[in-house]
């Protein structure tokens, strides 16, 4: 387990609260799809766990890592891992997403669900991702799909927080279609 980081004063503190009943919520159709998908007998490492919602749904025969940089959200999914997994497989580390790559390049699944747009130079991680992962590695990274009618003060509200805004078939010249799954909430399309 890595130094952990120091609490972080991001946009996303005051979040927290609500977070279960705004994009916890939203986000349940891609938690589903990528519990479904992720095979049995995996290592995942998990970018950017937060309240770890989806715990729940993930299959038993995995072995876990679950990773974010802040930790009061790190402790909440550690009593959904405690309820829902069996002891001895998972494992959390509260640091950041380059981190992470670097410490636990063993995965044989890599997941980022709905944090690609919140992680500082997202395409250096991807470059790092791409220069670190094993061959039989999986990247599985789920974007949040705004619809066109959304309200105008949510897509604000979204670029206060400061998501990074990147297109999902630019994300990486350097990553097979086979190795890398983009999914889209409104569509979860995959690129393979």
């Amino acid at each position: 387990m890595s130094k952990p980081v120091k609490e972080t004063s991001n946009a996303w503190r005051w979040w927290l609260p609500i977070y279960k009943y705004t994009w916890e919520r939203w986000q349940q159709s891609s938690y589903r799809h990528f519990a479904a998908n992720v095979g049995e007998n995996k290592v995942v490492l998990d970018i950017g766990t937060g309240t770890g919602a989806y715990i729940k749904m993930l299959p038993k025969n995995n072995y876990y890592i679950f990773t974010d940089i802040d930790s009061k959200s790190l402790k909440i999914a550690k009593v959904q891992a405690k309820k829902y997994l069996s002891s001895g497989t998972y494992e959390f580390d509260c640091c950041d997403a380059t981190t992470a790559i670097k410490q636990h390049n063993h995965a044989n699944v890599i997941s980022m669900l709905h944090v690609i747009t919140v992680i500082p130079l997202p395409e250096q991680l991807l470059d790092l991702i791409a220069k670190t992962m094993q061959p039989e590695t999986t990247l599985h990274i789920y974007v949040s799909g705004f619809s066109k009618k959304m309200p105008n003060f949510l897509n604000k509200l979204v670029k206060f927080l400061g998501f990074n805004v990147i297109k999902v078939q630019l994300l990486h010249k350097d990553l097979s279609s086979e190795k890398i799954c983009v999914f889209n909430e409104r569509y979860l399309l995959t690129t393979s």
